[in-house]
């Protein structure tokens, strides 16, 4: 049976990007997807370079 999941992207709001948070997450210092909700000004977009990123629960198709 597969397990309810819930996957986070971080979302450049300049340019569309998406990025699954469970590829990055390791290379952070942060433990969570909520740990990283907290801090999630502190990214940058790294196509764009803008700092315009949001955390969100589902990817925008």
């Amino acid at each position: 049976m597969p397990e309810n999941k819930t996957t986070f992207y971080l979302y450049c709001e300049a340019c569309d990007f998406q990025q699954d948070v469970a590829q990055i997450l390791p290379r952070t210092p942060f433990e969570s997807a909520d740990d990283l909700r907290k801090e999630v000004h502190r990214f940058h977009c790294s196509v764009c370079g803008a700092k315009h990123i949001v955390l969100r629960e589902q990817p925008e198709l």
